[in-house]
């Protein structure tokens, strides 16, 4: 699934599994995105697997959004989605996750879970305009914070 897809405002976006390489481009946004960010190993180790769908949004040749997920069997879970704090609300997410959710539903994913910081407004309306449904909280998962648990049929 290498194919190219433009988007939006000039940006593309393109199925990066696979491609270790971009691992570095990857740990940027996380740093910039997460209090608890993956490590370059993490990042790759992910890339690498057979059972991950990588996606990510360039604004020429810089990464600006990447989201990944894990396959088992029929189900599949959003792993990480995080977008450059300078690209934010422009619709990246959105974009990412429509297009992910669209070829998880081609290779037979039936459904897709996801955890999610019960504090996190933003992501939660994200996910709910997507299709997502909160089925069970989390105490204390992150820590500092509860996480709600969303599934969307496909």
């Amino acid at each position: 699934m290498s194919e190219i897809l433009i988007s939006h405002k000039g940006t593309y976006n393109k199925d990066i599994s696979g491609m270790k390489e971009l691992a570095g481009d990857i740990l940027v946004l996380e740093k910039m995105s997460f209090k608890h960010p993956w490590t370059i190993d993490n990042i790759s180790a992910e890339l690498a697997k057979e059972t991950s769908l990588c996606m990510a949004s360039f604004y020429g040749n810089e990464m600006t959004a990447a989201c990944c997920f894990s396959r088992t069997l029929d189900e599949a879970e959003l792993l990480r989605i995080c977008v450059s704090p300078e690209h934010r609300r422009e619709g990246l997410a959105s974009v990412l996750l429509d297009l992910s959710l669209k070829n998880l539903a081609t290779i037979g994913v039936t459904s897709v879970f996801l955890e999610v910081r019960k504090t996190n407004g933003p992501a939660i309306a994200l996910y709910k305009k997507h299709g997502f449904c909160t089925i069970s909280e989390r105490k204390n998962y992150y820590g500092d914070c509860d996480a709600l648990v969303m599934k969307r049929n496909m």
